[in-house]
């Protein structure tokens, strides 16, 4: 089974959840850059059952801005996501949001991808 979400279907997504106008744009395989306030270039580097694994890097101003929130904040960590701001990583649960919930209750992800514009996530039955 296999779950193709494109990048601008995904930011309708994010959009509806959070209200915030988040723009998602490939930029080689499996990278992709959000622009919300600044720049932020994720790379899908894995995965688990229920979640997809990004490692990001901003642009040196905004790098600067998450160091001095990470001394204030430390990680972030909520039910949708947790970054991770000392290995630079972002884990996205896709099991709460509404597209993946009831697939991912009966599924697990064993492969994930971005080509063409389009995320791939592969499931097998759990």
């Amino acid at each position: 089974m296999q779950i193709r979400k494109t990048l601008s279907e995904i930011s309708d997504m994010l959009q509806k959840q959070s209200g915030k106008n988040i723009m998602l744009k490939q930029i080689a395989p499996n990278k992709i850059r959000a622009n919300y306030l600044v720049n932020i270039d994720m790379t899908l580097i894995g995965h688990g059952a229920d979640h997809l694994l990004f490692q990001y890097h901003l642009g040196w101003g905004a790098s600067l801005l998450a160091k001095g929130a990470s001394g204030l904040f430390g990680n972030i960590k909520t039910k949708k996501l947790s970054v991770d701001m000392e290995k630079q990583t972002i884990q996205i649960n896709l099991s709460v949001f509404g597209e993946f919930k009831d697939i991912l209750k009966t599924h697990k992800i064993t492969a994930a991808q971005i080509e063409q514009t389009v995320l791939v996530v592969d499931l097998i039955a759990k």
